[in-house]
């Protein structure tokens, strides 16, 4: 069984001032009205586990740590600098990781057991954005105390770029006090998080766009020269090159023909050293980069003409595009050597552009990806010329596959989406806002997450 993320606690970071996020083995669905916080936490992800470093700026920070700064700034400027930099804020991602004790080998977990406990199954680690050591001085001291918060906060915030960083730490989730600093390199190879935005779309001829299912064909290829298992992908690369190869001997031909046109122009035109100059053409033909900007996706049509993607239905391409996109994910977790123990994938609203029966059918085919992309590699490597377990002996190549060990986290403003779901998968984002009185400014927002696995009592209203 492989290691499973459990929980994440978030601390002042955005709407999610104080929050715990529980996961699903599978997929956990975020669901809440607009700007109640579900980008962000894909976002805080992006920042602290994704990104080699984190750069985050005052407006990341909740709105609640504002006071905090400027409270900090006033002890700072009377002299108690041990209680100012106790109050300066921070933003905190924390995971907990449950795995099994009796695993034997902890592989990738390893940096992490910090515990002496026989009977603990869980890794804590820990990412603080905060002050850096001995960053109290420079942060504060060019920063004058007046009466403009508005002026201090944004003085403030052109220096939290330079002066705070992140740092990592394995915790120990028997004590607290225990702690141990580890490398993000350690961490990118226990978890690795990949991200399929909203906006999405295939080749739009009309607005002129470059061709963004080339780029995907460009990834997909790129994985592959670094993995250990796509064999076909290689060998597929491999034919294109090889097509390659003999094309741009012909263009050499070709541009060798102009070559010898221009040349004459040349020492006609009696620059001083050019006439006696001398150059030859090559051609040197890249297959990622002609992937990326000239693989175009067509449909077939009737008398054989062929339609443009922009010709298809907006819900068609946006399903085609999530699952190449699904697919180039699985593709390059399996081309990291080690691969990752766990592989977070933030899904955000697939519902667009889809009919409601289509998003029902998403949602419940979703988890099967975590099977059916290690069968179609299995499926590929057993049918290839030459490979020992040809068409008729597959099966047991697909049913010997590895599994995708993905938790895929997925936001949705669909009730189709929802309802296909476990209710128990159902993590619902509310913000809530400080009261104020008619005519002054609305107070800070937060979004607070409720967990409907641990909802009790009569639950019939909350599941129609």
């Amino acid at each position: 069984m492989p290691p499973r993320l459990t929980k994440a606690a978030i601390r002042n970071f955005r709407l999610l001032r104080r929050t715990e996020l529980s996961f699903t083995d599978k997929v956990t669905l975020c669901v809440g009205r607009n700007s109640t916080g579900k980008t962000s936490l894909a976002k805080l992800f992006e920042f602290f586990v994704a990104r080699k470093k984190a750069a985050l700026r005052i407006e990341d920070f909740s709105a609640d740590c504002y006071e905090e700064f400027l409270a900090a700034h006033r002890l700072f400027a009377s002299g108690e600098a041990e209680q100012a930099r106790d109050t300066v804020p921070a933003v905190t991602l924390t995971l907990h990781i449950s795995y099994d004790k009796d695993c034997g080998q902890y592989g990738p977990l390893a940096p992490f057991v910090v515990d002496l406990d026989p009977d603990c199954s869980e890794v804590v680690i820990r990412f603080p954005f905060a002050l850096g050591d001995g960053a109290l001085k420079e942060f504060f001291g060019g920063v004058p105390v007046g009466p403009d918060a508005t002026a201090t906060l944004e003085q403030l915030g052109r220096g939290i770029p330079k002066h705070f960083e992140m740092s990592v730490m394995a915790v120990d989730p028997t004590d607290e006090a225990n702690v141990r600093p580890v490398d993000l390199a350690d961490v990118r190879t226990l978890v690795r998080v990949d991200f399929v935005e909203a906006q999405r779309g295939l080749d739009d001829e009309s607005d002129g766009h470059a061709a963004p299912i080339g780029a995907v064909f460009e990834q997909l290829l790129t994985a592959a020269e670094k993995s250990q298992n796509a064999t076909w992908l290689e060998e597929l690369a491999a034919n294109i090159d090889r097509t390659l190869v003999d094309t741009s001997g012909s263009l050499d031909s070709s541009l060798q023909k102009v070559r010898e046109r221009v040349a004459p122009t040349l020492k006609a035109f009696g620059y001083p050293g050019l006439a006696n100059q001398e150059f030859v053409t090559a051609a040197r033909l890249d297959s990622k980069r002609l992937l990326r900007n000239f693989a175009r996706i067509h449909y077939p049509g009737v008398a054989g003409v062929r339609f443009p993607e922009s010709y298809n239905g907006l819900g068609t391409r946006n399903l085609v595009m999530i699952l190449l996109r699904l697919f180039t994910c699985y593709r390059d977790h399996t081309a990291t050597s080690p691969e990752p123990g766990i592989h977070l994938v933030f899904l955000e609203e697939p519902e667009a552009h889809l009919h409601p029966q289509m998003q029902e059918a998403f949602i419940q085919r979703l988890t099967y990806s975590v099977n059916l992309f290690p069968r179609i590699d299995a499926q590929m490597r057993a049918t290839m010329p030459g490979q020992k377990g040809a068409v008729e002996e597959s099966s047991t190549a697909i049913d010997s596959s590895p599994r995708w060990n993905a938790q895929f986290v997925v936001t949705t403003h669909s009730a189709h989406v929802a309802n296909r779901g476990h209710f128990s998968d159902i993590r619902y984002f509310r913000k809530e806002e400080d009261t104020v009185e008619s005519g002054s400014e609305p107070g800070p927002a937060r979004t607070f997450i409720k967990d409907l696995s641990q909802v009790t009592g009569d639950e019939r209203f909350l599941r129609k």
